[in-house]
């Protein structure tokens, strides 16, 4: 059961980059898109920030998650994109870890679309991609969803909780 979980997630995976490069039609919301590019976002996007105990930190820039990455001890940041069915599905998933680990552990979400240049600085090539990151250098990956359970497992063994 579980590989074949891997296995559509990687699907996914791959399909979504298709759709992120070349801009087509989702065979699964019918949705037509084309990535935006960095110099597309707004400026009062960028300066946007979404962050309060227990939530998850929407990051609007690459300069805002370096400036995570130095400064948070445990940081989990997931490369997601809007259009993404897995990436979609995880977000409750990601808002009780941030609830369930407030005090201990920093989950934070970087759109692809939006912040090309984050994604590109981690090698990402696939969403949802999770690094997980403790006192600024990578300690874990994981592409594709996951259940609750792996998850919080995941973060428990990685960042010794």
């Amino acid at each position: 059961m579980m590989k074949t979980v891997r296995n559509v997630s990687r699907f996914f995976s791959i399909v979504g980059m298709i759709f992120l490069f070349v801009g087509c039609q989702c065979p699964l919301c019918s949705k037509s898109e084309k990535a935006e590019t960095a110099q597309e976002v707004a400026p009062q996007e960028v300066a946007q920030v979404e962050s309060a105990a227990g939530q998850v930190v929407v990051v609007t820039s690459a300069d805002q998650l370096e400036n995570l990455k130095t400064s948070t001890k445990n940081l989990i940041v997931k490369f997601f994109a809007p259009w993404c069915p897995p990436c979609r599905a995880m977000e409750p998933v990601d808002k009780e870890m941030a609830k369930k680990f407030t005090d201990k552990v920093t989950i934070a979400k970087v759109d692809i679309d939006k912040v090309s240049e984050a994604a590109g600085m981690f090698g990402v090539q696939g969403v949802p991609t999770y690094v997980y990151l403790k006192n600024g250098g990578e300690v874990h990956r994981v592409v594709g969803a996951s259940s609750v359970g792996d998850y919080e497992r995941m973060i428990k063994e990685k960042f010794g909780l």
